[in-house]
């Protein structure tokens, strides 16, 4: 009798999970994308962030599932952001520069739910290019960093309010509240927040983070807004719920920067009935899964010649892994800005659970980038006072040197052991024991580039041509191709 009773439990309990076939049935599923513009993964409470302060994030990830693996496909805004909306990674897309337009003919996901009869929605940034490539019924480009969204959620809530409810609805909110420049620091005190590993610790930094941190707590008082405007007007039984980031913050070793502190974001999604509350996964995930899995979600089939693979089986607790290697890429800006001699140092990367390989494809090009302040007289940038603290620093103290080094210069191969060194601070390419690793994932990382149709060279020389933001092809002469 007892073997018969624990047969019906797990028969009961099977029955109770929410299948793939179940999502079809559903009805009219909206969708919401709330994607934040450099937020990084670990900047938030439920991320084991003690400085933070994300209470409406919180909620969600105990509505919800929290991914601890999701990665971005590119460091810069308008690179990711293309993938988010293409499911197709940044060179086969073709925006893979900042500000570069996808090649014609790309679908995207606003052509997608259109196709499925859905109203399609973008408020606040958009960054994608150019517009008509992506077709959404309504486009509100509001972006102003500066008033940190305040205007947004007046405009998702009229928004939400007036339109027929005749169809489902897709729409992406694209708020700005982590970008620089960030708000001033009010109440957090910076001698006593925790200033993670691979920044250097001065009172600059402190300063900074303190700014940062209150931006998030800005991003996470919007969230939370959004989340209620959602619910008063009758968007959150019947509604898939994703929140992620475009890629980590503005701070070094991060944004512009294809380490994890770039590349690596929050993600949680909210789906009532299918994804159990108060759930974390750790299957690793790309951006690029984003387009297949949502239209998966509202019960069609997933694109086939698209780099995303769709992850609905994590949220229907039918799998728990997905991806084994994780790819990104970093092109930089374009000639667009040729009185910036900036953000010039290309570079590729794979990730697998336990080890991260970049190629780097300007290796003897100093790292500049806002960060470090952009311009030929190499001002220092407004919005990045601690980088200059790190320099001043760095003169004094050899720690503080090899750091800004590490910045400044990058190897052409970078390895790292990310069980023993989670922040990528010890390159580890040139060791014999790690020979076989290394050609491994360059390899793998070869082939890769191949498939993507990515022909940008190494370039060893320290000379430089700023790719067409046009073009998915460079002008660069004496290059050797790895």
């Amino acid at each position: 009798m007892l073997k018969y009773a624990m047969v019906a439990i797990l028969l009961g309990c099977l029955q109770a999970v929410p299948t793939f076939a179940d999502t079809k049935q559903r009805v009219k599923l909206n969708i919401v994308l709330i994607i934040s513009d450099d937020h990084g993964w670990r900047d938030s409470s439920c991320y084991g962030n003690k400085d933070t302060r994300t209470p409406n994030m919180d909620r969600l990830a105990k509505e919800g599932l929290r991914f601890t693996h999701a990665f971005a496909a590119s460091t810069l805004c308008s690179p990711s952001r293309v993938v988010i909306d293409t499911g197709l990674m940044p060179f086969r897309n073709g925006g893979h520069v900042f500000g570069g337009h996808v090649r014609p003919g790309t679908k995207t996901i606003a052509h997608y739910f259109r196709d499925l009869g859905y109203q399609t929605a973008n408020i606040g940034k958009f960054s994608k290019h150019p517009d008509k490539a992506f077709p959404y019924e309504v486009i509100n480009k509001k972006w102003s960093p500066e008033e940190h969204d305040a205007g947004l959620i007046d405009m998702v809530d009229v928004f939400l309010k007036n339109r027929s409810t005749a169809r489902p609805l897709f729409l992406e909110i694209n708020t700005a509240d982590t970008h620089q420049p960030w708000l001033k620091n009010k109440d957090y005190d910076v001698s006593a927040l925790k200033v993670p590993p691979h920044l250097i610790d001065t009172k600059e930094t402190r300063d900074a983070l303190g700014e940062y941190y209150t931006s998030v707590e800005m991003l996470d008082y919007n969230i939370g807004k959004f989340v209620r405007s959602l619910e008063n007007h009758g968007y959150r039984d019947n509604t898939l719920l994703i929140y992620t980031s475009d890629h980590g913050p503005n701070f070094a070793f991060a944004k512009w920067c294809l380490y994890d502190e770039g590349t690596r974001v929050p993600f949680i999604a909210v789906w009532p009935g299918v994804i159990k509350p108060n759930t974390t996964t750790d299957a690793m995930i790309s951006l690029a899964d984003i387009v297949p899995t949502v239209i998966e979600s509202a019960g069609a089939a997933a694109p086939k010649n698209i780099d995303g693979q769709s992850f609905i089986d994590i949220f229907t607790r039918q799998k728990k892994t997905h991806r084994k290697t994780i790819f990104a890429s970093h092109t930089g800006n374009t000639k667009i800005y040729p009185q910036w001699k900036a953000n010039w140092t290309p570079a590729r990367a794979i990730r697998t659970r336990t080890h991260k390989y970049i190629l780097n494809l300007n290796p003897t090009y100093e790292f500049i980038c806002h960060i470090t302040g952009c311009k030929p007289d190499r001002q220092p940038s407004a919005y990045h006072p601690f980088w200059d603290s790190w320099v001043t620093l760095a003169k004094t103290d050899d720690g503080a040197k090899m750091r800004v080094n590490q910045f400044l210069h990058r190897p052409q191969h970078e390895l790292y052991d990310l069980t023993k060194d989670p922040f990528e601070r010890e390159n580890i390419a040139n060791r014999p024991k790690n020979a076989e690793r290394l050609k491994s994932l360059q390899t793998q990382l070869s082939l890769w580039r191949t498939k993507q149709g990515d022909n940008i060279p190494v370039y060893l020389k320290n000379e430089y041509v700023a790719p067409d933001s046009r073009s998915v092809g460079w002008k660069m002469s004496e290059a050797l191709r790895h």
